[in-house]
């Protein structure tokens, strides 16, 4: 087989599976893709790795994991893929998309597979263009949620290239859940973008009354600090900010309300991740969350002295209440089985 040569890495083409990511962070989606892809590492499937952005936590929990990893441009990403005669590339990203587009444009013969896990909040018409567009190259898009279905097909892609993937946990998620002392925690988990809606979840926090810490887990806090700074505060509530520290079933575990308070969703792993551990979950009716939580658990984004009401009922509990999931969730095994069909056309 031919070799193409990418920053002096010596790559075999075609490879059986290769993975495009112009992400560099490690949301939910990455974390899943990542144990998607050490479980196919484990199984003897052989998959490059080809990243446009190196050096953030992305790439150093893909070679964790014991992943072949390549730094390339976008031209050397198009090269490559360009070369390739058989196949599957899965792409992390419309960008990592457009340029396996190109490849597939200069010569490129392999299945497409993109992962599609978010409603596109805040897009714009340029942006929703482009992704039309390159929707005519892809084979099969994977996504999380009905909801993410029928946006895209509300945008105009193919319906017969829309495949239905729940999400999935490690098995590290399932363990026996063992009752623990109330920590007085209230738990945030995503990244800063305004459709995570944090500042409402602070504030509602604030108002609660509670006396406890509001841990929030994300990727840039300035915004949540200085919010809390204008807020009177009560005594006894703190604000610890976590950023860019991954959420491990440990801290989970030391979380007695996760709250979610986001205008716009499919369906975020934290609230997965809380359930699957027995935590108690206030979240908001938005994309597949009223399908895994109970009603009385949803609530609007933007009524905050209901949120604060809430919190503060949770508080008056005598125990941990913990919110059951209404679906079950896949194994990363699991997942794996259906990601195989979808990458090596079974299904569509």
């Amino acid at each position: 087989m031919p070799t193409v040569e990418i920053k002096g890495d010596s790559m075999t083409a075609p490879a059986p599976v290769v993975w495009l990511w112009s992400v560099g962070g490690l949301g939910g989606t990455e974390r899943r893709m990542v144990d998607v892809a050490a479980s196919l590492r484990a199984r003897g499937i052989h998959v490059d790795h080809l990243l446009l952005q190196t050096g953030g936590p992305l790439e150093a929990s893909l070679i964790a994991r014991g992943c072949e990893v390549h730094s390339v441009t976008p031209v050397e990403a198009v090269r490559f893929t360009a070369s390739l005669n058989q196949g599957s590339v899965v792409t992390m990203g419309l960008k990592a998309a457009l340029l396996a587009n190109g490849g597939k444009i200069l010569g490129g013969r392999f299945r497409l597979v993109m992962s599609r896990a978010g409603l596109d909040f805040g897009k714009g018409p340029v942006y929703r263009l482009i992704d039309r567009i390159n929707g005519l190259g892809v084979d099969a898009f994977l996504c999380n949620s009905q909801q993410v279905i029928n946006h895209l097909l509300g945008v105009g892609m193919p319906a017969g290239r829309l495949v239905l993937l729940p999400p999935a946990l490690g098995c590290e998620w399932f363990a026996p859940v063992e009752s623990r002392p109330f920590g007085a925690i209230v738990a945030m988990v995503g990244n800063s973008r305004p459709e995570k809606n944090q500042v409402v979840g602070l504030r509602a926090f604030v108002r609660s009354g509670v006396e406890g810490t509001l841990r929030v887990y994300t990727d840039d806090g300035s915004v949540l600090r200085d919010a809390w700074a204008q807020e009177e505060v009560r005594p006894g509530q703190t604000l610890e900010v976590l950023e860019g520290k991954l959420l491990a079933v440990a801290d989970m575990e030391a979380v007695d309300l996760l709250i979610h308070p986001s205008v716009s969703e499919s369906l975020p792993r934290a609230v997965l991740e809380a359930g699957a551990r027995g935590r108690s979950i206030l979240a908001t009716p938005v994309g597949a969350l009223p399908d895994y939580l109970p009603a009385e658990a949803l609530l609007s984004p933007l009524d905050i002295d209901r949120w604060a009401q809430a919190i503060a009922a949770e508080w008056e509990r005598p125990s941990p209440n913990g919110t059951p999931l209404q679906r079950e969730v896949l194994s990363i095994e699991q997942y794996v089985n259906r990601f195989l069909e979808v990458i090596y056309g079974g299904r569509r």
